[in-house]
């Protein structure tokens, strides 16, 4: 015959296993439902290849630490080879202008002992946007490059190149 200290061991061992498999019977709050970003269209920031003495590497992740500099939650950088890129976006981001959908990446690649890279970046203008994009985008890219503190040079004499196919290779996450 099973006394009161046995039955109340019984009780706090089937209270212990019913709260434990209750846990994972739990579901979350509902969440309201909210409206995705959709990707702007990519524009280079500036006409030719900037260069630089630094690695792909590097350059991709100092504008990936730009990226987070200037707001954008979830930006990152990775590499294949003598190629590297930084990209971060779409996001909401509020700036002088006003809030804006923007979009940003760098695409770095190695050339004997230097590296080109070109960035790129996306707004998603409003109708209210009467300068255009370029009253929007131009400090943006600005800003990037101000984070980014890569001290690439792009010479004002080199022929633009934004057609190649390098420059429009995405990174494999």
């Amino acid at each position: 015959m099973a006394t009161s200290q046995d039955r109340l061991a019984e009780y706090a061992i089937l209270l212990a296993l019913v709260a434990s498999l209750s846990t994972g019977c739990h579901r979350g709050r509902p969440r309201g439902a909210s409206t995705p970003l959709t990707s702007p269209l990519y524009e280079h920031c500036w006409w030719a290849a900037y260069r630089t003495a630094m690695s792909p590497d590097s350059v991709a992740a100092r504008y990936a630490g730009a990226y987070k500099a200037l707001g954008f939650p979830n930006g990152g950088w990775s590499h294949l080879g003598d190629t590297a890129w930084a990209e971060a976006g779409p996001t909401a981001l509020a700036r002088e202008a006003g809030t804006r959908v923007y979009a940003a990446r760098v695409v770095a690649i190695r050339r004997g002992d230097t590296t080109f890279f070109r960035q790129f970046n996306a707004v998603q203008l409003q109708p209210a946007d009467s300068g255009g994009r370029g009253a929007l985008a131009i400090p943006f890219c600005l800003d990037m490059n101000r984070a980014a503190m890569t001290g690439g040079i792009a010479p004002r004499d080199q022929e633009p190149d934004d057609t190649m196919p390098l420059w429009r290779r995405r990174p494999t996450r």
